[in-house]
């Protein structure tokens, strides 16, 4: 939803000359109907359910980009598919930069109505804590397509074990490196790292291994904050 999910894939696609899939494009393509009708005429369980039935066909399937909505990860089984077989990177954007991008969107039947900066702010808090299933996390809100492109295509070559060299001083490699280190001495460094998406990815990480992040969060990324409640709660 505004972050730049199918822009990036297709680029990323590109740039691998693998195919690319966006959930919702082959949706409307099956059911010869644009989003915004299907949740007009069907509903949205109708809609989750043509989402679940087409990642179920796609999911496990290797050598291609996916592009899913945010709303496929609030199912659990739609979570069980892509990480069963997927490397599952989740972008993400504040809801100012989303609203940025929107604003003279009128397709997101989600998005309809009043205040639309609290629908996005409402609506990605309710799914953030299913997010966290995800592999990496991107913080999109002040990068380029460009930059956001660099930061996948090193991820892509390092997951494609091409014998790239990671570097320490370029923020695109902490971040692979956020998203693949198991070492908690490697991650809890790179929670104070100067890039949101190195910090975010490695508190995300170092929680699911069950280490105590009371403290340890800083900064006025939303994000952070949520997982810094979240932290909080649980310490």
């Amino acid at each position: 939803m505004g972050t730049g999910k199918t822009s990036l894939g297709k680029a990323l696609a590109l740039k691998f000359s693998l195919p690319f899939l966006d959930i919702d494009e082959e949706i409307e393509r099956k059911t010869n109907m644009s989003i915004p009708r299907i949740f007009l005429e069907k509903g949205e369980p109708f809609f989750r359910d043509m989402e679940e039935a087409t990642i179920k066909e796609y999911g496990e399937k290797e050598g291609m980009i996916i592009s899913v909505g945010g709303g496929a990860l609030q199912r659990e089984s739609n979570r069980d598919i892509l990480k069963r077989k997927c490397f599952l990177v989740c972008l993400l954007a504040s809801p100012k930069a989303i609203l940025r991008r929107l604003r003279d969107d009128e397709t997101r039947p989600l998005l309809q109505g009043e205040d639309k900066l609290k629908r996005i702010e409402n609506l990605l808090k309710a799914r953030f804590p299913n997010y966290l299933e995800a592999d990496a996390f991107l913080d999109t809100s002040y990068k380029s397509i460009s930059q956001c492109l660099g930061y996948l295509t090193r991820l892509f070559l390092f997951l494609s074990k091409s014998g790239e060299n990671l570097n320490w001083e370029k923020p695109q490699d902490r971040w692979v490196i956020s998203a693949t280190e198991e070492r908690e001495r490697i991650l809890l460094p790179l929670l104070r790292d100067p890039d949101v998406s190195v910090r975010l990815t490695s508190a995300i990480r170092l929680m699911k291994k069950g280490i105590s992040l009371k403290g340890l969060l800083r900064g006025r990324n939303l994000f952070l904050r949520w997982l810094a409640e979240g932290a909080g709660n649980n310490g």
